[in-house]
């Protein structure tokens, strides 16, 4: 408690307050007054509203919804920056604003529920990515997203990454009632699968793979949308593919597909079974492009 005071004191200008020669019990009038300060600012902290990961995977089963993602790359995309999966392109950046701002029963929209929540629990590197990262763009964040609109976890993909204690047997064994018994399609990288030696997805019906890009997916948007439009709308749709995921489960929503952005969650799932033990370079490697 005494270092969060001291760190709210930033707020003021320490020189000036010596200056005035504040006495002892001057200085702890001063910190007793802060606790009811950052009462103040906690209740007019504006922040998007976004479900937890159980939250969502278990709307996502309910309402049997499609599903858009949005974490650092796609943030930096919108920016105009580009990414290690994603060169940065004009026309993905304005299709990730539209995605991001739009609202719609059947399409759910991702932010991470851990940029605005306690780093507690995590794993050291997304602990210090939090941290970094996230703390200079929270805002913007935050601007972007609609208020008072529901949002949902998009790092519920990727949990035995972000934290180190977690009931990961009732996640997965959850996050499979999205795809148990169901005829799938997946579409992703031509190497995603090459290192998964469990595959989550093997309690589907049936698996059909769609192959593409593992980089720069978004160069052939149009052919792979095409594509995907082949398959029975009945079957559910999996994209595995960075951004370009973001803005396929959103399009393939659109004409009537359960399609979900679901990234990082056959490697997630495999490291599980294997149990790796995870340290900041199998993290990072993770995270890599396949």
């Amino acid at each position: 408690m005494f270092a969060k005071n001291i760190g709210y004191l930033f707020k003021y200008d320490i020189k000036k307050i010596s200056s005035e020669s504040v006495t002892k019990h001057g200085l702890n009038l001063i910190l007793d007054g802060i606790k009811f300060e950052i009462d103040c600012d906690l209740k007019n902290i504006k922040k998007p509203k976004i479900m937890s990961p159980m939250q969502t995977i278990n709307q996502l089963i309910e309402k049997k919804a499609s599903f858009c993602r949005f974490g650092d790359g796609e943030f930096c995309l919108i920016d105009g920056k580009e990414i290690a999966f994603q060169k940065f392109d004009k026309k993905l950046s304005r299709r990730l604003i539209e995605i991001l701002q739009s609202n719609f029963d059947n399409i759910f929209v991702g932010l991470n529920h851990s940029y605005f929540s306690s780093v507690d629990g995590m794993r050291q590197l997304p602990k210090n990515f939090i941290r970094s990262w996230v703390a200079e763009n929270r805002k913007k964040i935050s601007d972007l997203s609609i208020p008072g609109q529901q949002y949902y976890d998009a790092g519920c993909t990727q949990l035995y990454a972000m934290y180190e204690d977690y009931d990961f047997n009732g996640y997965f064994s959850k996050i499979k009632e999205l795809w148990r018994g169901r005829e799938i399609v997946i579409i992703c990288g031509e190497t995603v699968f090459d290192s998964i030696l469990v595959n989550i997805f093997d309690c589907a019906k049936s698996i059909d793979y769609q192959y593409a890009p593992s980089k720069n997916a978004f160069q052939v948007y149009d052919e792979l949308l095409i594509e995907a439009l082949k398959a029975d709308k009945e079957k559910l749709i999996i994209a595995i593919l960075g951004p370009t995921a973001t803005v396929l489960a959103y399009d393939l929503a659109l004409r009537g597909y359960q399609a979900l952005d679901f990234g990082h969650i056959a490697k997630d799932y495999d490291y599980f079974c294997r149990e790796v033990e995870h340290t900041d370079q199998t993290i990072s490697d993770f995270l890599s492009p396949d």
